[in-house]
């Protein structure tokens, strides 16, 4: 899997995967009326194993386990939910992760203001993010953003041939 995500063109090809998955969602799914009460253990399954193909580079964990979600005939804001909540403990482990390689490397202590700036903006455009992908959910217009995950993964994928 690691070579994985030194491969430009798989990653644009993951992209244009996501678009799909996206224009599922808004096109070929219908949404049910499933939430928490009524979720049933293989349902919450399905959705897990979706959050696990997310591991593919490109392949975007939103993506994979709303369409999922949605399959399952959940609602789409309790699917919106599920998905934002089970991408939590990869978010955190990911950082606890990335803060212990950089202990272990010797962190330079006088980065840490400019890592704290970037948390910071990361933050604010992940809330951002979100506050978008639920204003197009209440919409039911996922169909802009398979658009742009086709666009680039298109010009991934052309760049990773040319360069």
């Amino acid at each position: 899997l690691l070579p994985l995500f030194s491969m430009t063109g798989f990653i644009g090809f993951a992209m244009i995967g996501n678009g799909f998955l996206l224009f599922a969602c808004d096109k070929l799914i219908r949404s049910g009326q499933k939430k928490a009460h009524n979720l049933r253990v293989t349902d919450a399954l399905w959705i897990g194993l979706a959050q696990l193909c997310a591991v593919i580079p490109g392949l975007s964990s939103l993506a994979a386990t709303l369409t999922v979600g949605l399959s399952r005939e959940c609602s789409p804001g309790y699917a919106m939910r599920f998905s934002l909540l089970l991408a939590i403990p990869a978010i955190v482990g990911s950082f606890l992760v990335s803060l212990g390689r950089c202990f272990s490397a010797g962190m330079d202590w006088s980065c840490l203001p400019a890592c704290l700036v970037g948390l910071v903006f990361a933050a604010l455009t992940s809330f951002a993010a979100i506050h978008l992908l639920r204003l197009l959910m209440h919409r039911g217009r996922f169909g802009a953003l398979s658009t742009y995950c086709w666009a680039v993964g298109g010009i991934t994928l052309i760049l990773s041939i040319i360069l």
